[in-house]
């Protein structure tokens, strides 16, 4: 590799080091804020461990950002200090330029899909099971405290009268609510115990209301308007649906399985064909990201990292991603098949990042 491109290899590696720093503290603070939202009391440990996968399930969106923000700095740098104005006067072609970019585009995608397929899979259900198994925590400091009520998440909660010495909590109520709308008129369910107390199965990762003269007030879950003498499996989670594998904890091997099955569950085979989809275009980003940065890069000419950003900014936020979410919701809505759906957007800034490159090439 010549010296040049060795040189902007450095420098790309160098920004992109300080870049996911940076970036990775902004999730850091994210996780953070979410978890505390999420779960009323936690343990530090619990706390801790799900700060930490809340980041690492965020790298397929860290990364790409990073390849971008990288480039941009970099090569608009160069072109600010005329570095690329002096490698065409000594008759290098701008294209060699493009190796480091096109170079480190590819490595970043092959990390960003590797971790989207071995990695975030693994982490995503972990996850829930530290979010599940601190639930037991958080019920023993409410006792402790000398609380009758608790919220679960944005969407159940629990309220009871008072706890015996023994455990079993005394005329208990549990609501939960719709995902979306006002949850004040949004109630999906509800229901009465004379008598519950709760254990945590961890062969089934979930926690386990127990529940004696059981009445359903609203919704279906054990029948209207009836009343159950016992009910021993009745499962209370932090969050996420119970018994259904989230889309996020398959591998892409498991999506090309499930989405080959006629029926699977509640989900139609169209779903896992987008998420697999997605996953591979995510990882794509990064190359993608490097088609229009160094363009831009160059044209702005600007190596500081506040206009870096800037453009950054716009190509991501304001171009990629609504049209990413775009083709989510076509596929979702059957409008177009989920590969065509997925890719409509990448092949749209691909195309426009080549005519791009073409230009500044050219001229």
């Amino acid at each position: 590799m010549p010296l040049f491109q060795r040189y902007l290899l450095r420098e790309l590696l160098l920004n992109a080091a300080i870049t996911f720093a940076v970036m990775s503290g902004i999730f850091l603070i994210g996780g953070a804020l979410t978890i505390l939202h999420k779960m009323e009391v936690l343990t530090l440990f619990t706390f801790l461990r799900g700060v930490g996968f809340f980041v690492a399930t965020n790298l397929d969106k860290t990364l790409p950002m990073t390849v971008l923000i990288a480039v941009v700095m970099t090569y608009g740098r160069a072109a600010a200090e005329n570095e690329i104005n002096s490698m065409r006067a000594a008759g290098v072609h701008l294209y060699t330029a493009y190796a480091p970019a096109l170079l480190f585009g590819v490595c970043s995608a092959a990390v960003v899909l590797v971790v989207n397929d071995r990695i975030a899979p693994g982490i995503s259900a972990s996850k829930r099971e530290i979010i599940r198994a601190g639930l037991m925590d958080i019920i023993e400091t409410k006792i402790e405290r000398g609380d009758n009520h608790l919220e679960l998440d944005d969407r159940s909660s629990v309220l009871w009268r008072t706890v015996t010495e023994d455990g079993y909590f005394l005329d208990l109520r549990y609501k939960k609510y719709k995902k979306s709308g006002d949850t004040s008129s949004r109630l999906d369910l509800e229901i009465f115990a004379e008598r519950a107390r709760f254990r945590f199965d961890e062969r089934q990762n979930v926690v386990l209301m127990e529940a004696w003269n059981l009445k359903n007030l609203y919704g279906g879950a054990v029948g209207a308007d009836s009343v159950v003498e016992h009910v021993d499996n009745y499962a209370i989670s932090a969050g996420d649906e119970v018994g259904e594998k989230k889309l996020s904890e398959h591998t892409l091997i498991d999506l090309q399985a499930a989405a080959a099955r006629r029926y699977d569950g509640a989900r139609r085979p169209r779903q896992y064909r987008t998420e697999f989809q997605k996953r591979v275009a995510g990882a794509f980003s990064c190359v993608l990201f490097v088609l229009l940065g160094v363009p831009l890069a160059i044209i702005f000419r600007h190596g500081n990292r506040m206009v870096a950003f800037m453009i950054a900014f716009m190509i991501a936020i304001l171009g990629y991603y609504p049209l990413f979410l775009l083709g989510d919701v076509l596929s979702d809505e059957a409008k177009l098949p989920p590969a065509l759906a997925v890719w409509l957007g990448s092949g749209i800034l691909g195309l426009l990042g080549l005519g791009l490159s073409y230009t500044v090439c050219r001229r």
